[in-house]
This record gives C-alpha cells, structure tokens and sequence, in this order.
C-alpha cells in the first residue's frame, strides 16, 4: 500500500516539475539550460515501479540499479541547473530554481527510497535463508 502512495506522490509531483519546466521554458533557454529535465522527471515514478517488478524476473541487484537510475540523470542535471540559477541571481529566475530544486530533492528521495528497500531486501534474503 506504501508503495502505490509513494508512486502516486512521485507521479504527482513529476507532473508539477513538467509543468513548472514548460512554463519557465523561457528562463531555461535564456539562461543556456536544457529543458530536458521535464524528459527526466518522467522516469521518477518508475523506480518504485522496478523495485516492485523487476525483482521477481532478474533478481534485486539489477532492480535495484535499474531503479537508481531512474534518479541519478535528474539528481545530477538539476543540481546543475539549481546552482546556475541561484548564481544568476536575479529575481526572474526564482521559479525556475524552485522546479530545479524540487527535481533535485525528489530525486535525492528517489535514491533513499531505493537504498532502504535494497537494503531491507538483502536482509530478507541474507537472512531469511535460515
């Protein structure tokens, strides 16, 4: 049941970073930026999704890279994004920083999730074997 939450609420808030990427699409380009990051924030919802499929077909180690990867592009890209409209410091750019930075901590929640469910896996696996 956590698990279908954590998708709905990783969707949802996909949605609001390809919203906010479309709508500061003038800051974005202005500013040199890819708006790419409203193409990455669709893979978001997808890491709970692989945790939650792929393990049963290929095991949890390739689930579990699979799923970070899902983060790791958005982490990186918006980190780079953030920091180069903080830098501007101009007051046009505040909203395009906030969908950065939004990007950045979902993604940064994306790998936590990831690496708690992997961990608590391997301990059933390490574990339950007994």
């Amino acid at each position: 049941m956590i698990d279908i939450i954590i998708i709905a609420s990783l969707a949802f808030t996909s949605i609001q970073i390809i919203v906010g990427v479309v709508k500061e699409s003038k800051i974005f380009v202005e500013f040199g930026q890819s708006r790419s990051l409203a193409l990455l924030a669709l893979f978001l919802p997808f890491g709970p999704i692989a945790l939650l499929a792929l393990p049963i077909r290929f095991g949890w180690i390739p689930a579990t890279i699979v799923a970070a990867l899902c983060y790791f592009p958005t982490l990186i890209l918006s980190k780079k994004q953030h920091n180069i409209f903080e830098c501007s410091g101009l007051d046009k750019t505040n909203r395009a920083q906030n969908v950065a930075g939004k990007a950045f901590w979902v993604s940064v929640f994306g790998l936590l999730y990831v690496s708690f469910i992997s961990a608590i896996s391997g301990l059933v696996i390490e574990f339950g074997n007994d």
